[in-house]
């Protein structure tokens, strides 16, 4: 099904003029210079064809800069090559284009070059076009190393790869000549000798079957020089007597078409708004037709960063404008204007394809396949799931899968003090899991609640990106029928805090926030605060900790000049508690339900305590 998807993908690609995506028996190399011929085969000149490329800022304080770079021509081209000595058709680096190299044997550029031009002839003997008579004529009557005739000849370019062109025509290269094309491909077609049978993309049979399929470049962590998806190089492998990749036939066609279409979408500068990073998965996305989902789904995924971005263009910031909409309608209760951002196209099949690197071969860290209007649904899902207030003026109400990600990872102070946490430091597996929840609309996994909880005790960080997990986690989970401990009800997870839950966990989190509040004002900064010391404890085994904490907390009310309003807020909570008569109201343990419970209390009933209170004339103009 991802093979298939791909190829058709590949269909799609070739069609559209916008794209510069070869066909089979091309491929799109870097080209340095073009050798240009008029039509007796004389030389005219050797032009350089590199472009000038703009660099982005790498932060917004910096500058963008340009340099020169090849530029990238589709060229005929069936595999690479190794040590051996095996030509391009009609482009090439100059060691086999004009003999001439600043590098190697001697004895080997001679060979190169008379390779080159036996292709040459191999492939265009009695071919009728001036640029093919004109190739042969100029190859016939140079030797190796013969380039002091060549007019404009710069030695940057030895070792680089050039192209022919016909002067008169500076807008395509003699490899392009409909006569060229058709005699490249019938060589193809004439030497290729491999078993067919049926393709398992296509299904089409009597198909010549590709032994290695094309490498995969773009993925993170991978091998620079390409993987695969698909391969067969080792006997543990193979099975029936089949050899390499006749284990799962697929035809030279096919694999060259997902190779290619895959490749595209992993390319960073051709199709950077369909491919992203999530922990050490490389996603891509894309849809059966064209659709607008395609390209704003990177900017749905993390609307914060796409909003943040100075860069974006006045059209994007438009779809913005329209993502927060839906978004902030779908919180608010109301009909999400789905057909405002999807247009007429709800129903188009949308695929999402995660891979990871693993040595020569590629992971599939997941595969989904749903249509534009569930993506859009099930996204829109997740960030109502995640509602919760936040701390600070900069933190996002809408925060991105990455994001949400490195909460997950330990959080360390650097040098200026603040805590920064790293991608590198969370387990693959979680970002493979949460994209899946987000694009499947399924219960949020278990394991992410436990690594939330275990980072609560190791670096005492209750961010607002944790709890909205958290929080998510819970809503979603009650949604889908599951039965959470205490009994914990839908209505009790809150967007803020929540003065009527009756949930034990909930309840003495919002008493340890207390308790903290009280320290804090009687004693001011201290090093080690009771969160500190106490939360992990607490949050898990509250009857060891909250008798201690309460005799603590009167002698901080004494000393603080209000201490009698922190009075007040332990008796409001304390008289909450649902307990039978005679029986504490600290359990010995909280299970890891009513322990996010607690971390929620906590969260709430602290942004209460330390938020400004608006001034009467803020109130006015909020309302």
């Amino acid at each position: 099904m991802i093979l298939q998807a791909l190829a058709n993908y590949y269909d799609r690609l070739v069609k559209d003029p916008d794209q510069d995506v070869p066909e089979p028996g091309f491929s799109v190399q870097k080209i340095h210079a073009a050798i240009v011929l008029d039509k007796e085969g004389n030389l005219v000149a050797m032009n350089d064809i590199q472009q000038e490329e703009t660099i982005p800022p790498k932060n917004k304080k910096g500058k963008p800069k340009t340099r020169i770079v090849p530029k990238m021509v589709k060229v005929p081209f069936v595999e690479g090559r190794t040590s051996g000595v095996a030509a391009f058709f009609l482009w090439d680096n100059t060691g086999y284009v004009l003999g001439a190299q600043d590098k190697g044997k001697p004895d080997r550029i001679v060979k190169q070059f008379e390779a080159f031009r036996s292709l040459a002839h191999e492939v265009l003997d009695g071919v009728e076009d001036e640029g093919a008579k004109a190739v042969l004529t100029f190859l016939d009557a140079r030797e190796s190393g013969q380039v002091n005739d060549i007019e404009k000849f710069d030695e940057k370019f030895i070792g680089k790869n050039c192209v022919f062109r016909l002067y008169g025509e500076p807008d395509r290269f003699i490899h392009d000549h409909p006569a060229v094309r058709k005699a490249w491909l019938g060589h193809i077609d004439s030497t290729m000798e491999r078993p067919t049978g049926v393709c398992l993309i296509s299904g089409q049979v009597d198909e010549p079957q590709a032994r290695i399929h094309p490498v995969l470049k773009g993925v993170r962590g991978a091998q620079t020089s390409g993987a695969y998806i698909v391969s067969f190089n080792a006997s543990a492998f193979m099975s029936y007597g089949k050899e390499f990749n006749d284990n799962a036939p697929v035809s030279e066609r096919a694999a060259f078409a997902y190779t290619t279409a895959l490749n595209h979408l992993l390319n960073a500068k051709t199709a950077d708004h369909q491919r992203m990073l999530l922990g050490d998965a490389t996603m891509v996305f894309w849809s059966e037709t064209p659709t607008r989902m395609e390209s704003v789904l990177q900017m749905f995924i993390d609307p914060s960063a796409a909003g943040n971005d100075e860069g974006q263009e006045a059209h994007d910031g438009a779809v913005i404008g329209q993502l927060r909409a839906m978004l902030q309608a779908v919180r608010d209760g109301k009909e999400p204007p789905v057909a405002t951002l999807l247009g007429d196209e709800p129903d188009t099949p949308f695929y999402v394809l995660g891979l990871a690197p693993n040595a020569s071969r590629l992971a599939v860290r997941f595969w989904l396949v749903s249509t534009v209007a569930d993506i859009a649904e099930r996204l829109a899902q997740h960030f109502d799931d995640l509602a919760m207030e936040t701390q600070f003026d900069f933190e996002s109400e809408f925060p991105g899968i990455w994001r949400l990600v490195l909460e997950l990872a330990p959080a360390r102070p650097n040098a200026e003090g603040r805590y920064t946490s790293k991608m590198d430091d969370v387990p693959p597996v979680y970002a493979g899991a949460l994209a899946r929840s987000v694009f499947t609309g399924e219960t949020y996994p278990e394991s992410i609640v436990n690594r939330i909880l275990g980072r609560f005790r190791s670096d005492g960080r209750v961010t607002h990106g944790r709890m909205a997990l958290l929080a998510a986690h819970h809503r979603r989970a009650l949604r889908k029928g599951r039965a959470l401990s205490s009994n914990i009800q839908e209505s009790e997870v809150k967007m803020s805090l929540n003065t009527e839950s009756k949930n034990v966990g909930y309840r003495l989190g919002r008493l340890f926030a207390v308790l903290e509040k009280t320290q804090m004002e009687a004693l001011g900064n201290v090093n080690a605060t009771i969160k500190d010391r106490f939360f992990g404890s607490a949050m898990a085994t509250p009857a060891t900790v909250f008798p201690r904490l309460l005799d603590l907390g009167q002698k901080h009310i004494a000393k603080a000049e209000y201490g009698y309003v922190m009075d007040r807020h332990i008796a409001e909570i304390m008289e909450g508690f649902e307990v039978a008569d005679g029986t504490p109201p600290f359990p010995a343990h909280l299970s890891s339900d009513d322990q996010v419970m607690f971390a929620l209390g906590y969260y709430h009933q602290r942004n209460a305590l330390w938020r400004k209170k608006e001034t009467p004339q803020e109130a006015t103009e909020a309302e």
